[in-house]
């Protein structure tokens, strides 16, 4: 099986230029996931991405490629430091969100059928960083195996979510 490559989009400009790419794979992938969208997820950096002196959110997002540069996934990460400012702070690799214990559903979105190994090049990738802390969302349940035997990585607690399969209309 040929390995994929992760990217990481640091600029607002290569986030941006991402566009296209973006709404193609959502178009192919689970409808469901409305917090997935290139609009929400730029609508939210534009509108809570937070630079103060408590808190700098920078911009991670990455995109998994295969060999032929086609996108098979894209993770809306940012690195949030704490304090904003100084030599010594915090830092966490996240996904866009306000809150984990809201509505927001925050996940990788992925090409159908490439889960598993989109999660395990993400997985591979963000291991080689220096974070503090890494907060994974909404991770399916073929990938949780991966996450789990991943060295270096300690769990402090899983928060579930829920997704509510709707009825077509009102009526039903």
């Amino acid at each position: 099986m040929p390995s994929l490559v992760v990217q990481a989009i640091e600029s607002i400009s290569g986030f941006r230029a991402l566009e296209a790419e973006w709404r193609g794979l959502f178009a192919s992938s689970d409808p469901l996931l409305p917090f997935s969208t290139f609009d929400w997820a730029d609508c939210w950096w534009e509108h809570f991405a937070q630079q103060g002196l408590l808190r700098a959110d920078h911009l991670y997002v990455c995109v998994v490629r295969d060999v032929t540069g086609e996108v098979l996934g894209i993770a809306p990460l940012m690195e949030t430091h704490r304090p904003g400012v100084g030599p010594v702070k915090s830092r966490a690799l996240q996904f866009f969100g306000a809150d984990r214990n809201l509505t927001e559903i925050r996940t990788v979105l992925c090409a159908p059928n490439r889960q598993r190994e989109v999660f395990r090049a993400l997985l591979d990738h963000v291991s080689q960083r220096k974070d503090d802390w890494i907060h994974w969302a909404a991770v399916p349940d073929s990938c949780m195996d991966d996450l789990h035997a991943a060295p270096g990585l300690l769990f402090d607690r899983e928060i579930p979510d829920y997704i509510l399969p709707l009825p077509e209309s009102w009526d039903a």
